[in-house]
């Protein structure tokens, strides 16, 4: 997940906070000045072959 937002979308590192994994999903804080392209660039993308579905919380 780390990968795919800081390698593919192109976050800093530093935008990035707590990620909490679970069996059936992944919960990540995301600095909101950059929320938005995240959440764009993952819509209906793939993550290491499986599609994912994104939302925004807040």
């Amino acid at each position: 997940m780390l990968g795919a937002l800081t390698g593919d979308i192109g976050l800093d590192g530093a935008d990035i906070g707590k990620i909490a994994v679970h069996p059936a999903h992944v919960y990540v804080a995301v600095r909101q000045a950059v929320a938005h392209k995240a959440w764009k660039q993952l819509q209906g993308g793939k993550i290491k072959g499986k599609t994912c579905r994104v939302r925004l919380l807040k």
